[in-house]
């Protein structure tokens, strides 16, 4: 698969602030990148795919692929770095990439 990246997802509890109910194989949640726009974090769309589980609940984690919806939006992201995932202006847990291969020319966009 191209344009993807590889991450270990840790969901908050519910009690946290977290979702209700586990995520079931896919969603498509948003991202917080560390852009701002207008003052609030701008976020970026991406569908995630649990890898190896076919659920993950509230306060657990587990390994999944992130496809963004715009490549292009995140090239700066790199290995290592902890990305807040959102449902609406909710947090409701954090990915650390551990691959990625985003599939855009980040010379073009430079």
């Amino acid at each position: 698969m191209r344009g993807f990246i590889r991450a270990r997802l840790r969901l908050l509890s519910t009690e946290d602030g977290g979702r209700q109910g586990p995520i079931l194989r896919r969603l498509r949640p948003d991202w917080n990148l560390g852009r701002m726009w207008k003052g609030f974090p701008a976020l970026c769309g991406g569908s995630i795919w649990l890898e190896g589980v076919d659920s993950l609940a509230p306060g657990h984690e587990g390994l999944v692929l992130i496809q963004p919806l715009l490549p292009e939006h995140w090239v700066h992201v790199r290995i290592g770095s902890v990305l807040p995932m959102h449902e609406g202006a909710r947090v409701i847990g954090h990915a650390t990439v551990l691959d990625l291969d985003l599939d855009v020319d980040r010379e073009k966009l430079a």
